[in-house]
């Protein structure tokens, strides 16, 4: 805030009404009435919180800057219309005076007298209510009342009424939906029940969810007598959600009038600025009778002389904040107006927000007149006055940042009344105070405000902003099938496309995963617009992996794996001979065994593929027990488990393919037996031919000649290699009975040509083995018949 030459400072209120509950009926009325008005005896009638005196209503859209307030609730309305009911219930009765709206409740009556200086009575208000306007024509028609008695007036009619007829004004006759609502205000975001919402406002500056214009309340009245008024406002129907009227301005004519040089607007009245205007004070001379009268001018004061005792009040101080008034004024023969002015003393001290002068002019008691048969100043009232000083002030309002194309209003707040901006090429006017700026690069406004010889200035400055640039961050390289990260950086909020492949389209970090190659666009808000940028993620395919068919091996086998497709391998499984190449040996152990393995391409994408190992029965190859035989013997072999046959080695085998050859080894050889089954399997297993080259030779111990064809001859057995050279039979009386030369040779149980007699013989032989090794062998034998 800046002034010529000297710095001060502003109180600036917030945009709602100030409140302040708990006066007197006194102080009500003194912040009623208008310049020169007289109000006698006022008495209120309700809750302490439901009335009191308003001030700073120059910063809402309700129309009055200051008065008193009256409601049904509590006089303190927010200042903004955030609740969904403003109750505040206070417990007083109704009024009768209000029952022609319905059963009243939480009544506040504010009466007294006015004495009349003019012909006509008026005073302004505005009817506001919480009851607005779901509860329109629904029984609950809050309503106040104005009502005047006095000379001339007939009964006590209420005089709130609606402009140019007889209805009263309440929630049910003014509203957005009646033939009164050129006189309604909503004061709902939305609209309401009833209203429009293009009519209604996007913030707000008070609680009540509608109100009316400011209306004026007037009576046409005599002058110089005293009439009596009623204020009175009230719930109907039940006592739930406020009501209140503000009332400012009773005028009833004066005979004191108090000016100033130029009114300020949004200022009290009377309001001096230090250094640039000043105040006056004019009485006039009515000479009507009544109490009104400031001359008698009866038959015998005639010309009379009356004076006013000046007696000053308030916290400016006289002869230091504005120069001496006098202590005295009189009205002389042939004088019909008196004045004097009130001019303040420039201190260079800021004094937020008013100083005050308070002027009461009480007549002087003339006794000489009264002697003389005149009244005097004994019949006269009291004149009163006030004026309020305060220091001029400038404030160009906050800097302020709007977007490229938007305006910016401008509004300077000061008591200086004339204003001029520069610089004018982006202003909607240049001598308003709330120009519209549409500046288009970053600009200083300054505003001069004046007033008579007075002068300030004060700068704003607004600064233009782009729309935020989005930046959508260095694509990559991905292989189908992956996610990439994508980030935005430099706006408020991102909205990402084409969307489909985009983890979370509105995120600024988020993640995508295209199948081909993508091209994102990134479209960024920020408070002043929209800017887009792209991103490209490249997609390589996946390479084309062949591990080769499934196929069925034999077990314990190794098999070699096949992959192709890429640069680099990686197989996983059982038993192989390497993990990092194409083509690994293989050997499963389980009955399906599966082996994968993953490819890199070139451009570093895996992809994996799957070949399974099927393992065919276990061959089972059984080459048969050892076997044991005598040189020179023969042995057949009997192998088995397979669909061919190899014997080996083949020395003495009949045939080597033979499952059953037969074997006649001169050594003791162990042959192996490997089979192949109808898979192709191959097992082996081993028999030993141990081949005895000791003979076996055996004479038996009894035979029995007797020609049935059971054991008739007594032979030689013998197993291997054996030559007889002699064998010879004797009977126990030592003569030869048989003698043979040739295993060939059998004894027939004869002797001499005659049968032998049944006994015991001692038989002796001898002969030849392997490698001419010399047996011989003795033994009895019994022939039996």
């Amino acid at each position: 805030l800046l002034t010529s030459g000297i710095l001060f400072s502003s109180v600036v209120s917030k945009a709602q009404i100030n409140v302040t509950s708990g006066v007197t009926p006194l102080q009500l009325a003194q912040a009623l009435v208008g310049p020169g008005a007289t109000v006698l005896n006022p008495t209120i009638n309700g809750a302490a919180p439901a009335y009191g005196i308003f001030t700073n209503g120059n910063t809402t859209n309700l129309g009055i800057d200051h008065g008193i307030i009256l409601t049904s609730g509590t006089a303190t309305v927010p200042g903004s219309n955030t609740s969904p009911g403003f109750t505040g219930a206070n417990g007083f009765p109704g009024d009768p005076l209000l029952s022609f709206a319905g059963t009243t409740y939480d009544a506040t009556r504010f009466e007294f007298d006015v004495v009349a200086y003019d012909t006509l009575l008026t005073f302004n208000y505005v009817f506001g209510s919480d009851e607005y306007t779901e509860y329109v024509n629904a029984g609950f028609n809050d309503a106040f009342g104005f009502f005047i008695s006095g000379p001339g007036i007939t009964g006590q009619p209420n005089i709130a009424l609606i402009p140019g007829g007889t209805t009263p004004v309440s929630i049910d006759n003014v509203n957005c939906a009646s033939a009164a609502s050129a006189y309604y205000v909503c004061n709902e975001t939305g609209g309401g029940a009833l209203c429009s919402a293009t009519n209604c406002p996007t913030t707000t500056t008070t609680e009540w969810d509608g109100f009316t214009t400011v209306l004026t309340a007037q009576q046409q009245v005599m002058a110089c007598d005293t009439y009596h008024l009623v204020l009175v406002v009230a719930d109907v129907g039940d006592g739930v959600l406020d009501s209140g009227v503000l009332i400012a301005n009773l005028l009833a004519g004066t005979a004191s009038i108090a000016s100033v040089s130029a009114q300020i607007p949004g200022q009290p009245n009377n309001t001096i600025i230090e250094g640039c205007t000043q105040g006056n004070l004019k009485v006039k001379k009515i000479t009507a009778a009544g109490p009104c009268a400031v001359i008698d001018t009866s038959a015998n004061c005639a010309i009379d002389t009356l004076c006013y005792a000046v007696v000053i009040s308030g916290n400016a101080i006289e002869g230091v904040d504005y120069q001496n008034l006098p202590d005295t004024i009189c009205f002389y023969p042939g004088d019909t107006v008196v004045d004097f002015d009130i001019i303040p003393i420039p201190d260079g001290t800021f004094e937020p927000p008013y100083d005050s002068i308070i002027i009461d002019l009480y007549p002087i008691i003339d006794t000489a007149s009264i002697d003389s048969g005149c009244a005097g100043a004994g019949l006269y009232l009291p004149l009163h006055a006030e004026f309020y000083m305060m220091d001029m002030f400038l404030d160009a309002g906050p800097d302020q940042t709007i977007c490229i194309g938007n305006p910016a209003n401008l509004n300077a707040i000061s008591n200086l009344i004339n204003y001029d901006w520069i610089p004018p090429p982006t202003l909607s006017c240049t001598n308003c105070p709330n120009p519209v700026a549409t500046p288009t690069v970053n600009t200083t406004y300054t505003v001069t405000a004046s007033l008579g010889p007075c002068m300030l200035t004060d700068d704003v400055v607004i600064s233009v902003n782009n729309p935020n640039p989005v930046a959508a961050g260095t694509g990559g390289t991905i292989c189908v099938g992956e996610t990439f990260a994508v980030s935005a950086s430099g706006t408020t909020s991102y909205s990402w496309a084409p969307a489909g492949s985009v983890a979370n389209p509105t995120g600024q970090f988020t993640t995508v995963n295209p199948t081909v190659t993508t091209t994102y666009t990134v479209t960024g808000t920020s408070p002043c617009g929209i800017t887009t940028d792209t991103v490209i993620v490249h997609v390589n395919p996946l390479p084309v992996v062949d591990a080769g068919p499934d196929s069925t091996v034999c077990p314990n086998e190794s098999v070699q794996l096949w992959a192709s497709g890429g640069v680099t391998y990686s197989w996983t499984g059982t038993l192989l001979s390497a993990t990092n190449i194409p083509n690994p040996l293989s050997t499963p152990l389980s009955q399906f065994s599966v082996y994968t393995v993953t490819v890199t391409d070139e451009n570093g994408c895996s992809a994996s593929a799957n070949v399974t190992l099927q393992l065919f029965n276990p061959p089972v190859a059984n080459a048969g027990a050892d076997i044991e035989i005598f040189l020179y013997d023969s042995t057949q072999l009997f192998g088995s488990g397979g669909a061919s046959y190899l014997w080996t080695p083949s020395t003495g085998l009949s045939d080597p393919t033979s499952s059953s050859p037969w074997a006649s080894p001169e050594v003791t050889t162990t042959y192996v037996l490997v089979i192949t089954t109808a898979d192709g399997c191959v097992d082996m297993d081993t028999v030993v031919v141990s081949v005895n080259d000791e003979p076996i030779v055996e004479v038996p111990s009894a035979f029995t000649p007797d020609k049935d064809g059971h054991n008739d001859y007594l032979k030689i057995l013998r197993r291997g290699v054996f030559e007889l050279e002699e064998m010879v039979i004797y009977n126990r009386w030592g003569e030869v009975v048989f003698e043979g030369h040739n295993l060939s040779d059998w004894w027939d149980g004869t002797f001499k040509g005659q049968p032998a007699d049944v006994g015991v013989y001692v038989y002796h032989l001898k002969g030849i083995g392997y490698n001419n090794k010399q047996i011989e062998k003795e033994g009895n034998i019994t022939l039996l018949r």
